[in-house]
């Protein structure tokens, strides 16, 4: 064998390493790999030098027709077709029939035209088999790409090189897979906008991975009503994300009925690519402990509250169309059993449950929106017939229609549903998992108990469709009446850290499930849910347990597989059988272990307070009143219980749990201002106390601000970001209490401005106004609106500073999540204050309070750096913060008042979990 057939022959073998086997059979090749090996060196001569020697070994003039650098450049892959068909000589005459990597795949076609025109001294014969052996190997080289927002109509030629696919659910029109994708063939946008889909497999390397739904064929029009109902919410964060799209012929093979033979049948599938949840509601119940401790239990429900909030949007959709934001109403495309033809019901998403509940990225989305279309404002009472969903969480009017009834529904179908959802999710809370199979049986026993008082043959049980054996919620007429029993057994149940599930139980039989025209609105439940949020959150705390249980808790949770299956000890193989050996048994306990929902985050935090807590009376987040524990989302602690607190550490929401409560004395600065807090209920009840009676609509003023506000102005800055979207009901509500608090103290009136549009309230002395701004429709946030707080922080400082001295002092309160994802760099905020502070003359002419709403980590070390390290930049302390759920008067007093600030001097690092390394430093820059 010479050299140059080594050469080829090593070729060939590498070859075959870097072809690899797709699900469906067929192989494809590694083609970044095998390209990244062509272009190294084989000791100081180039892999491409060596093989274009050996094509054109037997050549007579000088150099070879085509360059290696042009090989390289333009048809690597082309060459390596050739190589494999011992036809290397060609590769220049490919090229300048213009087949390069950039063009293939071509259609044979193509091919046999392209070198039948440019290949010299070819016959056309030669062209023609040339053509068809290159035509059935380039397939294997050019594997389908995934790219965000694909869309390929692939004939069957096409290979899609996904490495590994399990089937994760099924319904009546198609199949969902959960797909695994080689890195090399995942785009990078596709990458970037899903970089926690990518991870490292043992067995194929660096791999991406997506849920795949697949339409078989004959339901395209399924695929295609359900591919319309993604792109009308793409934007939409709330909803499982579609990612592309693709149909494909499949060559299958089957067998022959009536013989042993086998045949090739093609058959095209219809798919689309989201990305892929880790568990769907269900299995989240069964593979996890029900939380135990206020903050897990909080925790909880926040989360499976953005559900609602995700259906609120969905029912009031808002598209930008040519520059105008047009109003729509979603509406689902239903087959009907006798007719089969296709009808558009407006308006709902008609199939809410838990398994299309998904945890994604540790977030609750709402997954497979019914076939969704959008229809344009305008048919906002239409009412349709309903035909699909799932019968067990089905409002009463959709069992009619299935029944041969009217069945005429509304969107309020969604809230029978949600309430469902809750009703299931409050089980779980309460009993753990062994609660939903006995509610579901409960369920069951009372409609079979209806079913047995039926007459026998008749279609009527007292003037309503005649029920059929299973499991629903409702009678056919309203709310199963066992299933407010079951809520009352619940309510009998729930642990003392439990402040929420009571009222969550109190919604869903006062609101949700009722009968269809008295069910709450989507956007009123929001509002509703907020509320239940807050209240519980105002309310006492139940002390931590102490360090050593909290380490013990967080050990075993630690022990627990991350990604249990088994719902139950039944589940766990042997378990079911008795064994005489304790110590075997003992260790099969060890299987079924769960971790307990939302422990880790909360306890590693409290677990470090604790630990770094130092020898004072107390040491708040932020510079709450003394006895107060600030809640990381915004809400307060009780007075009654004064700990240590940080922000939770491993999550971008939910509650931080106490330590234990130290018993030092307090300090008069902590008693007076323990004195004077108020939270945001408690102000609203003084407020209304000190108008009782107020007749003649003249201002009182607040006593204590009164003190403290003389000749002062006060403007309120509100961040109206997309991640604003979730609290604003809270901002509303908070905006309107710090306005009506502050009345009569700045005397020519308070102004509000946006971070995002133009709208504004000039000294206004009405708390109405500041409510009406807030409620407008270009104000309210939305996916397309980022915060730059530069913007109109920087105006008010122009402002200020043009007036040289003559004006009144001035409080800037800043309502905010502290995101702020419209500045690039954060720092460039820190820097505006510290050249404005450094202007400043007198004592605190000027103070910012900075209002933060919910829990990012990295937001609230920002925020709290603002506040304690001005110092070291030579500026004086005019920054406060404080969470939106603490002290009224500290919000409007704090950024100037000493007795309220000092108690930011108990500095706790906060080192952001961000792994930006300008976000990592304690102290402001110095640039």
């Amino acid at each position: 064998m010479t050299a140059r057939e080594d050469v080829i022959n090593e070729f060939k073998i590498k070859l075959g390493e870097y072809k690899v086997k797709a699900v469906c059979g067929r192989h494809y090749i590694l083609v970044g790999e095998l390209k990244e090996w062509l272009r190294s060196k084989q000791g100081s001569d180039s892999r491409i030098e060596l093989l274009l020697g050996a094509a054109y070994r037997d050549s007579t003039g000088p150099g070879f027709p085509i360059t290696s650098e042009k090989v390289s450049e333009t048809c690597l892959l082309v060459f390596s077709i050739l190589l494999e068909l011992d036809l290397g000589n060609l590769i220049h005459r490919f090229s300048r029939a213009n087949i390069t990597d950039a063009r293939i795949p071509l259609s044979l076609l193509t091919l046999r035209e392209r070198l039948k025109a440019n290949a010299v001294g070819l016959t056309d014969d030669d062209a023609e088999r040339i053509a068809q052996r290159f035509n059935e190997l380039q397939w294997a080289f050019c594997p389908v790409r995934f790219e965000l927002d694909m869309a390929i109509n692939s004939e069957k030629s096409f290979i899609i090189p996904v490495c590994k696919k399990d089937e994760i659910g099924k319904g009546g029109t198609a199949r969902v897979w959960m797909i695994m994708v080689r890195a090399e063939f995942v785009g990078d946008k596709l990458k970037a906008l899903v970089p926690d889909s990518g991870f490292d497999d043992p067995t194929h390397g660096p791999c991406y991975q997506f849920a795949l739904k697949t339409f078989e064929e004959g339901n395209k029009r399924f695929f295609d009503a359900e591919k319309t109902a993604f792109d009308g919410l793409r934007t939409e964060e709330g909803v499982v994300r579609y990612l592309g799209d693709y149909s494909h012929e499949e060559i299958r093979s089957s067998e022959n009925d009536s013989s042993a033979e086998r045949k090739d049948v093609i058959r095209t599938t219809h798919n689309i690519v989201l990305e892929y949840g880790e568990s769907d509601l269900s299995l989240y119940f069964g593979s996890k402990e029900p939380p135990v401790l206020q903050s897990e239990i909080e925790g909880f429900w926040e989360e499976l509250f953005d559900v609602a909030h995700t259906i609120g949007r969905m029912h009031n959709l808002k598209l930008r169309i040519g520059g105008v934001v047009q109003e729509y109403y979603g509406y689902v495309f239903t087959l009907l059993r006798d007719v089969h033809i296709l009808i558009a019901v407006n308006s709902w998403h008609a199939d809410i449950k838990p398994d299309n509940i998904l945890t994604v990225r540790g977030k609750f989305k709402l997954a497979d929106p019914g076939f969704a279309k959008f229809e344009r404002r305008g048919d906002k009472g239409l009412k349709q017939i309903l035909e699909g969903g799932t019968e067990t969480y089905g409002a009463p009017e959709s069992h009619l229609g299935r029944r041969g009834a009217s069945g005429i529904v509304t969107q309020s179908i969604d809230i029978w549903s949600l309430g469902c959802v809750f009703s299931i999710a409050a089980s779980w809370v309460v009993l753990g998992y062994p609660g939903i199979p006995q509610f579901h049986k409960m369920r069951q026993n009372a409609i079979d108990k209806l079913v047995a008082e039926q007459n026998p043959g008749s279609s009527t049980r007292n003037g309503v469709p005649s029920l059929i054996p299973g499991d629903y919620f409702h009678d056919g007429e309203k709310v199963l009446a066992d299933v407010l029993e079951w809520h009352k057994f619940l309510r009998n149940g729930l642990r003392k850290t439990d402040t929420i599930t009571d009222r969550v139980l109190n919604l869903i039989e006062g609101k949700m499930l009722l009968v269809g025209e008295k069910r709450v609105s989507a956007e009123n439940l929001c509002n509703d849910l907020g509320t239940i949020l807050a209240q519980s959150r105002s309310e006492s705390r139940i002390p931590t347990p102490p360090e050593t249980i909290i380490e013990a808790l967080l050990e075993v949770d630690n022990e627990a597989p991350p990604n249990l299956t088994q719902p139950s000890l039944e589940a766990v193989p042997g378990m079911g059988q008795l064994s005489s050996d304790r110590k075997t048994l003992k260790s099969r306990l060890l299987v079924s272990l769960k971790k307990t929902t939302h422990r880790t985050q909360y306890l590693k935090s409290a677990l470090h307070s604790a630990q770094t807590a130092r020898p004072q009376a107390y040491s708040v987040m932020g510079k709450g009143a003394p006895g107060q524990r600030r809640h990381d989302s915004g809400i307060s602690f009780s007075p009654l219980h004064a700990s240590a607190q940080l922000p939770n550490p491993d999550s971008d929401r939910g509650m931080s749990v106490a330590p234990p409560t130290p018993t030092l004395a307090k300090t008069k600065s902590e008693m007076f201002v323990a004195d004077t807090y108020q939270n945001v209920f408690q102000a609203r009840e003084a407020i209304e106390k000190r108008e009782k009676g107020n007749f003649l609509r003249q201002t009182r003023k607040d006593k204590l601000l009164s003190e403290h506000f003389k000749d002062r102005d006060i403007k309120f800055i509100v961040d109206n970001a997309k991640s604003m979207r979730r609290h604003w009901y809270e901002a509303t509500y908070l905006l309107e209490t710090l306005v009506r608090k502050a009345a009569g103290q700045d005397t020519d009136g308070m102004d509000l401005t946006f971070t995002s549009g133009s709208a504004r309230v000039e000294r206004g002395k009405s708390a109405s106004k500041f409510r009406e701004a807030m409620q407008r429709d270009d104000v309210r946030p939305n996916d397309s609106r980022v915060t730059d707080v530069r913007s109109s922080l920087g105006t008010i400082f122009k402002d200020y500073e043009m007036s040289k001295g003559k004006v009144k002092d001035l409080t800037i309160i800043i309502l905010t999540d502290g995101k702020w994802e419209g500045v690039r760099d954060k720092y460039e905020v820190d820097n505006m204050v510290i050249q404005f502070g450094k202007k400043l003359k007198g004592y605190r002419p000027v103070g910012i309070e900075f209002v933060q709403f919910g829990n990012d980590r990295d937001a609230t070390y920002r925020l709290r750096r603002l506040d304690m390290d001005l110092k070291w930049q030579g500026v004086p302390d005019i920054v406060d913060t404080e969470p939106s759920s603490g002290n009224i008067n500290k919000m409007l007093l704090g950024s100037f008042v000493e007795l309220f600030d000092e108690l930011d001097e108990d500095y706790i690092d906060e080192t952001p979990t961000s792994p930006n390394p300008s976000e990592g430093h304690s102290r402001l820059p110095s640039r």
